[in-house]
């Protein structure tokens, strides 16, 4: 009470102090009545209070004439031209930030300008003497070089250094006239306004408010105006502030508070955290950076710890030597996240132990490294979960593996070392649930809600037990509405222990059979029907016979159907037993057959007259047979009764209301060896059947369309037949007679692999798995042609990329590269390398050359040693690739050599690497063999490309020995980027072609760029 009383007459006492005229005098600090000091009330309360609110409102009780309503801020147009560039060093943090809304602004008009921070940083210090300095500013030349500006503010001192590279001549300089450089003073950024009445402000103690804050700067096209210590007696900061619409983002003591408010009443006051999750959830368009705050500090004797020999990066233009690399990444965030509305979140984390190879680093040191990761992954997911509203599409990890590793150990031995990539992990948010599910299933979506089976663990306390649950998603957040427990769904050490087959009727309930695995001879199966709000009944079918295969589907009339294939082994016979229900699972047809031969299950189709369809395969030959509503045999028609054109292998079948049948088929070729022959599936050949009612073909149409046997699937709506393979992830659109409307085009926008899909009809839903080893989903539902719907339910997956450099330089000019990237380009020039003559080495240049042939692209395929490589080759050097011009002028690279030290084979090699004349997209798919440097030669060849002009490279991280009789399919990454898809896009697909892709590599790039390859 005591406590109380004394801040109570502390506050009435400071609201005193408004009746007086604040002047300034001459020693520019506020004048005080004598009555009151601010020491004597600091010592009353010293400690600061953290504001626990997301926003505090105005202290009404300070009295101050309300200012005029807010007027919009205004830029001075005067002080841009069509290419003005601004130029800064990164040794003021504060600078930096305080520029950034000078250079990027607005919310719905975005204006921004290339914004280029140089690394400076000085020796000898702590002695008598000046400092001696260095400065890096390569790749910024490089950058200004080709974006050719007309206007250059050079913000604060113009070190003589970096005057002589702007004002040289090319390659040396950037070949710029002095006239149109302007060197302005480090204060001077207000002077960018003709007026403001908002600003934002930050304090200079709380770096990562103040990321955030210049974020929020930019786009309210308000000055950023970073506090000092005491900021109430620093006459400038007031000035700048005073009766200002004052958004204030960081935590404050009770006195800054109070402070804040006297200075402007209009004054809102929003936690760090509190700002992100705003910008995230109302101004970004579904992208979000990641970024670690610790790393605006050095990391600690760097060069001992990741170099050998010691001080051996010079810069190439002045040649200073560079011994403070690797931080302050996340100085540029604000202005990317400002410059492309991407949200922004910052931790602050330690740096991680040098983790430099298997050897060398103590295993302690690398389970430091992987309690990181997951430190870090935790912090994303827990804010994701609990204050996400809007999907997040892509995440952007600005930092050094440093500051959020990119990879782990997966294998560490003298044959093989390798580093698993994590970037993706991050960006695999499940928001909803306290355990990732192992497998959903859709249902169907109704009155705004998407409904969904899984199956996962009941608890974290008991991680052996699996529930199945039904769980409904908001379909605009897709964050989780409820979930209810529904049965046993076995133990986690045996997920598959049951065959689940089930479909929706059209009064929503569900029907599920499933078989369990461990209760032999597999004779029954459990029919269990659930309604939307989860309650469920079930009763046990028996089968005769040992059950193989079973599948599930609704008719026309609403009743449910059942065909189960069993084999009976006393008789060495199959059987397929039909069983018909009606909604409320009263079982209305029952009947076996027994087929002459030996017949694999694969689908069948119910009429509107309730006559099923059977179609069935036997050694390559399709059989089709009919069954009345009764369940007796009406016709079996073998290949003999089929007559088509064409070696043909139907998948899968459906009927409309009319009675005839529509039918998906797989080429099928007869190959003849001599004088032996077999039949061959071809994948690429599918094929359009319509039959008859009673079997005959009323149409046959083939088309080049990869479709897979085990993947194939049809639907019908009212007026189109949908052809959809979940292996290759495509639907195609037919009208009804055969023509293709549409396709093939993916199923899903997102990057994931189709996992499980049901068909309700004139709808089907589907559910993709990112990853088969993470918890990731979407889901789609595609109405027709014309209609589809995409949700993101639980699982949200980003589309990953990273973006970091040797320093601020390199980064500053690889984000200009990809925000400025048209303007860049200057021909459209491909080129492919491959760079061994081992087989097992050349990993893809071949199909890279297919795919970009076939994308109407003019590649030049470069051959180091031919003994493998692009068929036919353009080009072909038996000897190793010596011109290190051969790419420099290519807008793709893709090195498929295994490397050496510093190099992929000859064609990139870091030492003798050009800059490149406009900025490529590199891909190097083996990473250089050695533990000299940490991340196995990071520096040399990955982050050298990004240094001398690439938009992006995509390479494995670290050190990678793989044994020769490793094999992989190559051409991952630019297979996708041949497709028209952005950056991460195209790593993530890239991960299912085979061994390269992103399990094994990072991207360094902005996942959201479009490189425009197609």
């Amino acid at each position: 009470m005591k406590k109380l009383i004394v801040l109570i007459s502390v506050f009435l006492l400071l609201s005193t102090i408004h009746t007086n005229e604040i002047k300034v005098n001459a020693s520019e600090r506020i004048k005080l009545p004598a009555s009151i000091t601010f020491e004597n009330v600091q010592k009353i309360n010293t400690q600061p209070v953290p504001v626990m609110l997301e926003k505090i409102e105005e202290i009404q009780d300070i009295k101050i004439k309300s200012p005029p309503p807010v007027q919009p801020n205004i830029k001075d147009e005067e002080k841009y031209t069509e290419r003005t560039v601004f130029l800064l060093s990164d040794k003021k943090w504060k600078t930096v930030l305080k520029f950034t809304p000078v250079a990027v602004w607005g919310s719905d008009k975005l204006n921004k300008y290339p914004f280029l921070v140089y690394h400076y940083e000085e020796y000898n210090t702590g002695r008598q003497h000046p400092p001696d300095y260095g400065i890096d500013a390569d790749s910024i030349v490089l950058f200004l070089q080709q974006y050719k500006p007309d206007r250059v503010y050079v913000v604060g001192n113009n070190p003589s250094k970096l005057n002589a590279i702007l004002i040289s001549q090319p390659p040396y300089g950037a070949g710029l006239s002095p006239d149109i450089i302007y060197t302005i003073g480090e204060n001077e950024d207000r002077s960018f306004w003709k007026s403001y009445e908002v600003a934002v402000v930050c304090k200079e103690d709380d770096y990562a408010s103040c990321l955030v804050a210049a974020q929020y700067g930019s786009y309210y096209n308000a000055p950023l105006v970073i506090l000092p210590k005491n900021f109430w007696m620093d006459a400038e900061t007031v000035n700048a502030i005073r009766n200002k619409r004052i958004i204030a983002i960081g935590k404050y003591s009770k006195m800054e508070t109070i402070n804040l408010q006297k200075i402007s009443p209009r004054t809102a006051f929003y936690l760090r955290e509190a700002a992100e999750l705003k910008y995230m959830n109302e101004f970004s368009s579904g992208g979000l950076i990641l970024v670690n705050g610790f790393d605006i500090n050095p990391y600690p004797d760097i060069l001992n710890a990741f170099f050998k020999p010691q001080h051996d990066f010079r810069t190439s233009r002045t040649g200073d030597y560079i011994r403070e690399p690797f931080y302050k990444t996340s100085l540029l965030a604000p202005y990317l996240g400002a410059a492309d509305h991407d949200g922004l979140m910052v931790i602050n984390e330690g740096y991680v132990p040098p983790d430099k190879d298997c050897f060398s680093t103590p295993p302690q040191d690398r389970d430091k490294v992987e309690e990181q990761i997951e430190k870090i992954k935790g912090s994303v997911d827990k804010r994701i979960k609990e204050e996400s509203t809007k999907p997040i599409k892509y995440l952007t990890i600005m930092a050094t593996p440093f500051a959020i590793p990119d990879s782990k150990y997966a294998n560490c031995d003298a044959n093989r070392m390798r580093r698993r990539p994590v970037d993706n992990l991050y960006g695999n948010f499940y928001p909803g649930l306290e355990m990732a599910p192992l497998e959903r299933k859709p249902l169907y979506r109704k009155d705004g809600k998407i409904y969904v089976l899984s199956q996962a663990r009941e608890s974290k306390e008991d991680e052996e037990a699996l529930s199945m649950y039904m769980e409904a998603y908001n379909e605009t957040t897709g964050i989780i509405h409820e979930r209810i427990k529904l049965f046993d769904g076995g133990i986690v050490s045996h997920p598959s222990r049951y065959a689940y087959n089930y479909t929706v009727d059209n009064m929503f309930n569900v029907h599920l059979f499933r078989l369990d695995y461990w209760d032999t001879p597999y004779d029954s199966l459990e029919y269990i029907i659930i309604d939307e709000n989860g309650d469920y009944r079930s009763k046990e079918i028996s089968i005769t016979g040992s059950i193989y295969s079973f599948k599930v589907k609704t008719a026309l009339s609403g009743n449910i159907y059942v065909v189960v294939w069993s084999y009976d082994m006393d008789n060495a016979q199959v059987i397929i037993t039909i069983l018909g229900f009606n909604q409320n699972g009263d079982l209305i047809v029952e009947n076996t057959i027994h087929p002459a031969k030996w017949l694999p299950s694969y689908d069948f189709t119910v009429n509107s007259d309730e006559e099923v369809y059977i179609i069935t395969q036997g050694s390559y030959e399709n059989i089709l047979i009919k069954l009345d509503k009764q369940g007796n045999i009406v016709f079996t028609k073998d290949e003999n009764d089929l007559l088509f054109d064409h070696g043909v292998l139907l998948a899968q079948i459906e009927a409309d209301e009319n009675g005839n049948l529509f039918l998906p088929g797989i080429g099928v070729d007869l190959i003849q060896e001599g004088e032996s022959s077999y039949y061959n599936l071809n994948f690429s050949r599918t094929y359009f059947v319509k039959l008859g009612e009673n079997g005959e073909v009323i149409t046959e149409r083939v088309y080049l369309i990869d479709t897979y046997s085990v993947g194939a699937g049809i639907e019908l709506t009212d007026d189109n037949v949908l052809f959809f393979d979940t292996y290759a992830g495509n639907i195609s659109f037919f009208s009804k007679d055969g023509d293709l409307l549409s396709g093939p085009e993916e199923i899903f926008d997102e990057v994931c692999i189709v996992t499980n899909y049901v068909k309700k009809h004139n709808s089907i839903y589907f559910i993709c798995d990112w990853a088969h080893h993470l918890p990731s989903y979407n889901y789609v539902e595609v109405l027709s042609h014309s209609s589809r719907k995409e949700l993101y339910i639980d699982a949200q997956v980003a589309k990953v990329g990273r973006i970091y450099g040797i320093d601020t330089s390199d980064v500053s000019s690889l984000v200009a590269r990809t925000l400025f990237y048209e303007m860049l380009l200057s021909e459209d020039k491909y080129g492919i390398s491959t760079g061994h003559s081992r087989r097992q080495l050349c990993i893809g240049a071949e199909r890279i050359y297919t795919y970009a042939t076939l994308n109407g692209l003019q590649p030049v395929c470069y051959v180091s040693e031919c003994g493998c490589g692009c068929e036919p080759s353009i080009i072909c050097i038996n000897d190793a690739v010596d011109d290190p011009t051969l790419f420099y002028n290519n807008r793709y690279i893709s090195c498929s050599g295994n490397g050496d030290l510093v190099h992929c084979f000859n064609e990139l090699d870091s030492s003798t690497m050009p800059e490149f004349k406009q900025p490529p997209v590199v891909s190097t798919q083996y990473s250089p063999h050695t533990g000299s440097f940490w991340q196995g030669g990071m520096w040399t060849l990955s982050l050298n490309t990004i240094r001398k002009g690439a938009v992006a490279n995509y390479a494995p991280p670290g050190t990678v020995i793989l044994l020769l009789q490793d094999d992989g399919s190559g051409g991952g990454i630019m297979r996708v980027l041949f497709k028209n898809d952005d950056l991460g896009t195209a790593y993530g697909k890239s991960n299912y072609v085979r061994f390269i892709g992103s399990f094994n590599t990072v991207l360094i790039g902005y996942p959201k760029l479009n490189p425009k390859l197609e």
